[in-house]
């Protein structure tokens, strides 16, 4: 059985910890749940993707306990080129600690122009500025594309491609 045949056999169950897989020479690794049982946000799953370019850290909805608990048991190995911000950039993630682990070159903040919960909260945005990383968010930017080569990584934004004299340059605080 090659291994996209053991990744659909598998696909239905439910994300632990420590389950790891490889995609065309691309490793993936879940991070959380490690033993929660809770169905809450910090029961999330969160996923890192690493290639010979570089790494992802796709943490879902995650709150500062989870990011805590990942910052004890993974410490240096969350360091990545590029995170999606834990739960939309709310105000109960991206705590200091974990932004200094992780330690990316580019955050991606996944948020619905005008949402109800005004995420990104404008301190998370600020915690990332401080640290000088190029921060995207798809209310203006549209579907963001990241490509990891030997020259480094680009950034694609759909809406800077597709120009339209009604969208805006940013959502950011």
């Amino acid at each position: 059985i090659d291994e996209v045949e053991r990744w659909v056999e598998r696909s239905g169950e439910p994300c632990r910890a420590g389950q790891r897989w490889y995609w065309d020479k691309v490793q993936f690794t879940v991070l959380n749940p490690a033993g929660q049982t809770a169905r809450d946000n910090n029961a999330s799953c969160v996923l890192r993707v690493r290639s010979a370019y570089g790494t992802v850290i796709l943490p879902a909805d995650i709150e500062a306990a989870a990011e805590q608990r990942l910052l004890e048991r993974e410490g240096n190995g969350l360091r990545a080129n590029i995170l999606v911000a834990p739960h939309h950039g709310s105000r109960t993630s991206s705590t200091p600690a974990f932004i200094d682990a992780v330690h990316p070159d580019y955050v991606a903040f996944p948020i619905g122009y005008r949402n109800r919960y005004h995420h990104p909260h404008p301190e998370v945005v600020r915690r990332y500025r401080a640290r000088h990383i190029r921060a995207y968010d798809t209310a203006a930017s549209g579907a963001i594309e990241f490509t990891l080569r030997a020259s480094g990584i680009d950034v694609a934004a759909y809406r800077a491609r597709h120009r339209r004299y009604w969208y805006t340059t940013s959502t950011l605080p």
